[in-house]
């Protein structure tokens, strides 16, 4: 059976490094990953809070300011996200308190520029607006039905909760940053459905599974923070994810509100191991079982995770997730909503 171990020890490897010392988005020798800021953040954060691979971190940590010191947004190709931008700012922060780093150098300003991109952006959101890109005036214009989960401002978007409240922690209550975790906790309520489903954005009919977990956790992250009034609508959100599972322990990429289609995912799957874990582990002890059933068939030895079964493609971020849910589900006295990676 993979252990939470075995896939730390991997995450940590040459196997995901990328020239300029990010973390790849999956290992494939035929299929070759991308250096991937956001999940670089994610993989640092993981490593940070299990004060695991020291010299990986400051792999990772050197990659990231040199991103932050170029200003503004973490970009993907053109593009600048918010949301990439606070997985960033998520691990970096980590990786500060890890270190007793306070929020002066380098590493401080870099928190500080990114968590000024995150309020301003949020600031110019609103529950129907598409992605933004903070590296450009203005808002954003409306999505359509078809708008990808990841360029509107739409349900993930309360995950960047998560990085925000490790700001105010670290770096204390700078202005606009409360006004900023209500607007990014508001774009997944005022998407969600009487059933618990997080549709995709306010244009959308659908849900994407794993932009639905990242609504979850986001809602977990800012009621574990004393923020109370969203824990309902995560236990929902959570109740919503078993009744969608499949029988195989998995969670389907999409799903209509009548039913779920496309492959079976690692991400999702792992993430709502997670979510199950701090809802009610007893209530949801049967999709656990089946989940980490599920994602133990795509382990691929030594290594990580498939993406989907069938894929060569080991994917870092599922892995990533699969991990700490591994790691809860053996020491259920470390779940805290408040370490979501």
């Amino acid at each position: 059976m993979v252990s939470a171990r075995d896939l730390v020890r991997w995450l940590a490897s040459a196997d995901l490094g990328a020239p300029d010392g990010h973390c790849l988005s999956w290992w494939n020798p035929d299929h070759r990953g991308y250096a991937y800021p956001e999940i670089s953040g994610l993989l640092l954060r993981l490593l940070s809070l299990a004060e695991a691979a020291a010299d990986r971190r400051q792999g990772l940590r050197r990659a990231l300011l040199r991103d932050g010191e170029a200003g503004g947004a973490v970009h993907r190709g053109a593009q600048g996200y918010t949301f990439d931008t606070a997985m960033a700012l998520a691990g970096l922060l980590a990786q500060m308190r890890a270190d007793a780093e306070g929020g002066g150098g380098v590493a401080g300003r870099v928190a500080h520029g990114w968590a000024s991109v995150l309020i301003t952006a949020a600031g110019r959101a609103d529950p129907t607006a598409g992605q933004h890109d903070p590296g450009r005036p203005g808002r954003p214009g409306r999505p359509a039905a078809d708008t990808r989960w990841s360029m509107a401002f739409g349900a993930h978007q309360a995950k960047v909760c998560g990085a925000l409240l490790d700001t105010g922690r670290a770096l204390g209550p700078l202005p606009g940053l409360d006004d900023a975790i209500s607007a990014c906790a508001g774009a997944a309520l005022d998407v969600q459905e009487d059933d618990g489903r997080f549709r995709i954005h306010a244009a959308s009919p659908m849900t994407y599974a794993h932009g639905h977990c990242y609504a979850v956790e986001g809602l977990l992250m800012c009621a574990a923070a004393g923020r109370t009034g969203h824990l309902r609508q995560a236990e929902a959100g959570a109740a919503w994810l078993a009744s969608a599972q499949q029988p195989d322990g998995s969670l389907l990429a999409w799903h209509d509100g009548h039913a779920a289609s496309g492959p079976p995912r690692a991400d999702a799957t792992a993430q709502a191991l997670r979510i199950w874990t701090l809802t009610g582990p007893d209530r949801f002890a049967g999709p656990a079982a089946r989940a980490r059933g599920f994602l133990a068939g795509l382990w691929a030895p030594p290594r990580g995770l498939r993406y989907e079964p069938g894929s060569g493609d080991l994917n870092a971020w599922a892995t990533i997730f699969a991990a700490q849910a591994l790691a809860w589900h053996a020491d259920p006295s470390a779940a805290d909503a408040a370490r979501i990676v």
